[in-house]
């Protein structure tokens, strides 16, 4: 099950987006898409939950939780990246920035709000 996010984040079939930019590329961390098994991986990785580094970015976006956000993503994807891969690419002269959306059931991730 997805992490929490307030409702009005929510879209109508339950199925939060949550995008990540950096350095003109976007990605995108469909959270119905996460697993037990990337979960785990980001709480090793990170030292939290996924559903707090989301909180997280929301207040404070800084370069470590950017990376895991990204490094979630990722592995969503199907990467099979490693978390110091993500982490090493990404550093404070990045241009980054984090959006919350809502996904639908076309499978196109609209602009977040």
């Amino acid at each position: 099950m997805p992490p929490e996010l307030p409702r009005s984040m929510r879209a109508k079939n339950d199925f939060p987006v949550v995008r990540i930019s950096v350095d003109d590329r976007d990605y995108d961390l469909p959270l119905g898409e996460v697993t037990s098994n990337i979960a785990r991986e980001v709480r090793q990785a990170a030292g939290r939950s996924l559903s707090k580094v989301i909180a997280e970015a929301e207040t404070d976006g800084d370069i470590d939780t950017i990376a895991v956000l990204v490094f979630a993503a990722r592995r969503v994807a199907g990467e099979q990246v490693t978390f110091a891969e993500v982490e090493s690419s990404i550093s404070y002269g990045s241009g980054f920035g984090v959006e919350m959306g809502e996904g639908d059931d076309s499978g196109e991730v609209p602009a977040a709000s």
